[in-house]
């Protein structure tokens, strides 16, 4: 290939994360349609500050169970 391995791997990065920001984006909609309050949390809260690639989101969503 063409490409560096620097290269390929910025490009799968930007894939990854263009996946991830979907998802979130789905879910923080879903969540304001339900009308509740939804968190990301943990690693994959540290891994975004720290500029890293997180294999994982964890969410904390406010409200009753019940309703």
């Amino acid at each position: 290939s063409g490409r560096s391995k620097s290269a390929q791997e910025s490009c799968i990065l930007a894939i990854a994360v263009t996946k991830k920001r979907k998802l979130l984006e789905s879910i923080s909609e879903v969540a304001a349609h339900l009308g509740m309050d939804i968190y990301t949390v943990g690693g994959f809260v540290r891994d975004l500050y720290l500029g890293q690639e997180g294999n994982d989101i964890d969410f904390v969503v406010i409200g009753d169970a019940l309703d």
